[in-house]
């Protein structure tokens, strides 16, 4: 599912951004949507349930080591979920402070890592956690449920929190179907921070083959679930959605509901195929380039106060984008 902006999307299509349109209404609208997502579905979120989410996942983790040193380091991971990289850090020696919306998030977490320091209920962009006080502050995948006017506030909340030698992560799917969604996604980061290294996943052939054989069970499922017919039907617009409706009723949904039952166990097989995955990243960057970018995690520091005089010997890092040579 894609969100206002059409930069970053969701890997749930179950999940749109639950946002109201009332300033007061909308956190608490948002809190209890996600306590019904984790209390129903928690294996949505679960980074480990498949192959694309644990190589995003293990890139994240490569990607911070480049660059620091996590034994002792004070970290903030926002939208933690159920842990999985505050536990990752902690066994490294880092001090987590784990802030999530919901209470049945930090529940999970409390299980997987009960050493943890500390932990926030609270709902982004906004936080009491303390400015200047972190070596490291993590936001990963969260950036796709903010509603549009608060993105730039989500930035300056991650420049708070950070130390002014410290880093930034943040990563986010990309939006597949939105004409140069990386070089948005890189100009609203820019706006707070300086990106020291890009870290992009070619990954569009493999997410197509993949819905492509989970299509049918979508199909069938939404003919018996009216709920889930009715929540898939809202994430669509204009052609997509009639595609979806035509699919969903009648005699195709009943052929769909017999052909799952071969395509299931493929996409079953896609879903967990690392090496299959890989195999298609390198044809997806041979055959599209920057246009088969799918998923983008950059790490950063806050940029100063004053501007910097660049010397002669001194070249800055240009972001990458569309139609450009990356490597």
């Amino acid at each position: 599912m894609v969100d206002r902006l059409n930069i970053v999307s969701t890997q749930s299509k179950s999940s749109e951004p639950p946002f109201a349109n009332s300033k007061n209404g909308w956190r608490y609208e948002a809190q209890a949507k996600f306590e019904r997502m984790w209390l129903m579905d928690p294996e949505q979120f679960n980074p480990m349930r498949n192959c694309l989410e644990r190589e995003r996942l293990q890139r994240t983790k490569d990607l911070i080591q480049r660059f620091m040193d996590a034994k002792n380091k004070w970290v903030a991971d926002l939208a933690c979920g159920g842990g999985t990289l505050s536990k990752h850090l902690y066994e490294l020696g880092a001090h987590i402070h784990a802030l999530d919306i919901a209470s049945n998030a930090l529940s999970r977490l409390k299980m997987t890592v009960p050493q943890i320091a500390q932990t926030f209920q609270q709902c982004l962009p906004h936080t009491t956690l303390e400015d200047d006080s972190y070596d490291l502050v993590i936001a990963n995948e969260v950036i796709a449920y903010l509603p549009t006017e608060q993105l730039r506030l989500f930035m300056a909340e991650l420049s708070r929190l950070v130390k002014p030698q410290g880093y930034v992560i943040c990563s986010t799917p990309l939006d597949l179907n939105t004409q140069d969604p990386l070089q948005r996604f890189a100009s609203l980061a820019e706006t707070e921070f300086k990106i020291h290294e890009w870290v992009c996943s070619y990954h569009r052939l493999y997410i197509r083959l993949k819905n492509f054989f989970s299509a049918p069970s979508h199909f069938a499922k939404a003919r018996k679930d009216r709920e889930y017919l009715l929540q898939e039907s809202q994430n669509r617009q204009g052609f997509s959605r009639k595609w979806f409706l035509w699919n969903s009723h009648g005699l195709l949904a009943a052929v769909w509901s017999i052909v799952q039952y071969i395509t299931n166990p493929i996409a079953n097989f896609i879903k967990q195929s690392r090496s299959l995955m890989l195999t298609l990243e390198k044809i997806c960057r041979l055959l599209l380039g920057d246009a088969g970018i799918s998923h983008a995690i950059f790490i950063a520091t806050r940029r100063p106060l004053q501007p910097l005089h660049l010397t002669k010997n001194e070249t800055p890092i240009e972001r990458k984008g569309k139609r450009e040579i990356w490597e």
